[in-house]
């Protein structure tokens, strides 16, 4: 298939790719797909539109200058332009985001491909709380119409999927649940992970959190359960990529290794060997529209442990690819649970082999894609104009 493929930047010129943008285009094109990549600008008012943003500020509200329905029209045109220079016609418009889509004028199928609608992050994120009437109004605006106008709406989701339909009147025939892969070049073979995992050993229990916002990603809750292992009985050890406590304190049993960049491979390196030798990811954010660490860590049969929010429930399946926890269970109790697959070796073992099976079935790009494709191959009569 030839896709246009539309990611927005953002408003400032220095704004650089996602790495999920990035994945995607990847992941399709290693699947055969002849990708052309479009990127709309907004280049009209944009000094302006970010001086409101200061105002607003100043008032202490948010306000979301790539919301407005300004923005979206600039996309939609900007985007319009670049399809009109193709030499050879696409088959499908496919756009990293709902912006683009919502006043795109064409006669092509088009799609996008996100982890969330407007209204489910309304005081989920911080930067999504305290929003100024003026971008919450925009804001439904847009994704409505990006609803409205796309042939098709993926997300990563049934949280965001059940938001699109229930929140925003989004046609339950077009919408559906399309997970994404990992942030990875290498992955691992069947055979490597399998004897990753039969190296773990039984002690001590080897726990990795993965984050930069401490906060959100609850790395507290994470130290709080190592604890409560050790107070247990199990000898733990925590290492914390990206954030670490905001006392900056630790101890012999947790490892703060910073932040690790998969751009550099030393920095890859011990970031994956980390991640391989662990036990468990211990990620318990308190708002995630997806995670897509939880997909890394299934492709190195890492059980995954998280609390149910947002669209966490997706990618991390309550005793097949990990321990899915309330948003307001205890260190305690989550710590019993986990001491309890630890004191049955052979039931960790199936967990973590579940981990990497769930990795092949439906949570490495190629999988999602052959996913996306039987849904639009399904509906042939779109490409039959």
């Amino acid at each position: 298939m030839r896709i246009a493929f539309v990611h927005f930047t953002g408003l400032r010129p220095t704004a650089s790719w996602s790495e999920t943008a990035v994945s995607m285009v990847r992941g399709l094109r290693a699947c055969g797909h002849e990708v052309t990549v479009l990127e709309p600008q907004v280049t009209r008012n944009t000094l302006l539109i970010l001086a409101r943003k200061a105002m607003y500020r100043m008032v202490g509200q948010h306000f979301h200058a790539d919301r407005q329905r300004s923005v979206a029209l600039e996309l939609a045109r900007s985007t319009e332009e670049q399809l009109a220079l193709l030499p050879v016609k696409p088959d499908l418009v496919l756009s990293s985001s709902s912006l683009p889509i919502a006043f795109l004028r064409t006669d092509l199928p088009t799609a996008f491909w996100t982890d969330a609608t407007f209204a489910s992050m309304l005081g989920f994120y911080q930067e999504f709380r305290a929003l100024s009437a003026e971008t919450i109004r925009s804001g439904f605006e847009v994704e409505n119409q990006a609803l409205a106008n796309c042939t098709y709406a993926f997300y990563s989701s049934e949280w965001a999927m059940r938001s699109a339909i229930k929140d925003h009147q989004a046609d339950p025939s077009k919408v559906h649940v399309v997970p994404f892969g990992p942030n990875l070049i290498d992955i691992p073979d069947t055979s490597t992970v399998q004897q990753q995992i039969a190296a773990r050993g039984t002690a001590p229990c080897r726990m990795i959190f993965i984050g930069y916002d401490w906060e959100r990603k609850q790395g507290d809750l994470a130290m709080a359960v190592r604890k409560e292992l050790e107070a247990l009985g199990i000898a733990t050890e925590l290492s914390l990529v990206g954030a670490g406590p905001t006392n900056g304190s630790t101890s012999s049993q947790v490892k703060a290794l910073g932040r690790l960049s998969k751009g550099d491979r030393a920095q890859r390196e011990l970031l994956f060997s980390t991640l391989a030798n662990a036990h468990f990811l211990v990620v318990p954010s308190k708002a995630e529209c997806y995670g897509m660490v939880f997909a890394e860590a299934a492709a190195y049969g890492v059980p995954s442990v998280a609390l149910d929010v947002g669209g966490v429930a997706t990618v991390v399946r309550h005793g097949h690819n990990g321990l899915l926890f309330h948003k307001d269970d205890s260190a305690r109790n989550m710590a019993e649970r986990i001491a309890a697959l630890w004191n049955s070796p052979n039931g960790y073992r199936d967990l973590a082999m579940n981990s990497r099976n769930d990795f092949e079935e439906r949570l490495q790009w190629s999988s999602c894609i052959a996913h996306m494709e039987r849904v639009i191959m399904h509906d042939a009569d779109v490409f039959a104009r």
